[in-house]
């Protein structure tokens, strides 16, 4: 469980730009997505002392953030005309839709689990040591491009490759899937 100020800055720096992607794709607005991720992170510091200490604390933030996006949209549905029902609110409806439908713990389930760590053991030992050092050690491509003496480019492709194995081995799971980019 998170508890002190240096755990909980470092939770939010570690997560904040995954969080605001996250958002952004449902709200369609960069500064509205950082809003609603402030907005979760300061009630996730509110509330963190009453939380349980076998919670999921990302999962947790994330079922947050769906709440706040969900409101958003329906703010914004409701300001658009109600005799009026064109595609934008029908794009509305369906990204409502897809957010209340959406379990964040579900990417932490061990099925999806098992299924991302087959897909990694498959790749070729570039890509994955690649893929891992982006994904779960959060290393910039000038990084990896340093640790595997390859280029820039090079490390891009291999990252493609990677995420579009994954893109593949989920495609039943896409919401886990698009989570699992930017979260796992």
């Amino acid at each position: 469980m998170i508890i002190d100020l240096s755990q909980y800055n470092s939770f939010f720096i570690e997560n904040q730009q995954r969080l605001i992607h996250f958002a952004s794709v449902y709200v369609r607005d960069n500064m509205v997505a950082e809003d609603c991720v402030i907005e979760t992170m300061m009630e996730f510091w509110e509330r963190r002392q009453r939380l349980p200490d076998n919670t999921n604390i990302l999962a947790w933030v994330l079922t947050i953030l769906k709440h706040k996006c969900i409101d958003y949209l329906r703010k914004e549905r409701r300001l658009q005309s109600s005799n009026d029902y064109n595609d934008s609110i029908w794009e509305l409806d369906e990204r409502i839709t897809a957010l209340e439908d959406f379990d964040p713990h579900e990417i932490f389930t061990q099925e999806i689990r098992n299924i991302i760590d087959s897909t990694l053991d498959a790749l070729p030992p570039q890509a994955k040591q690649i893929f891992i050092l982006s994904t779960y050690e959060n290393k910039t491509h000038q990084e990896i491009a340093t640790i595997t003496n390859l280029t820039l480019r090079g490390v891009e492709y291999h990252l493609y490759k990677a995420k579009d194995a994954l893109r593949q081995s989920l495609k039943d799971y896409l919401p886990a899937m698009v989570l699992f980019v930017y979260f796992c």
